[in-house]
């Protein structure tokens, strides 16, 4: 077996909120292990941890990232971050 990629959450510099983040390898991409594992990460972060607020940044040309943000129900907001719920 051998690695498809990883997601999780990180807390970078200059946000408030804790960022959701995910990287696949392209073999793996457009199989949905990104909204999976994106949903997980989420649902863990919110019903283990009790976080209550997370967001995603992505850059505008990156379609497919934005596609699983607003599957995961983020909206995107073009030169900023997606916003949780």
């Amino acid at each position: 077996m051998s690695p498809l990629g990883c997601a999780g959450w990180f807390k970078r510099d200059g946000l408030d909120d804790v960022d959701i983040g995910y990287a696949f390898l392209p073999k793996f991409w457009s199989k949905g292990y990104a909204v999976e594992s994106a949903l997980a990460v989420e649902a863990y972060a919110k019903d283990v941890v009790g976080l209550k607020r997370m967001v995603a940044i992505t850059t505008p040309a990156n379609a497919g990232s934005i596609r699983v943000l607003e599957k995961i129900g983020l909206r995107f907001r073009e030169n900023d971050q997606a916003v949780g719920r």
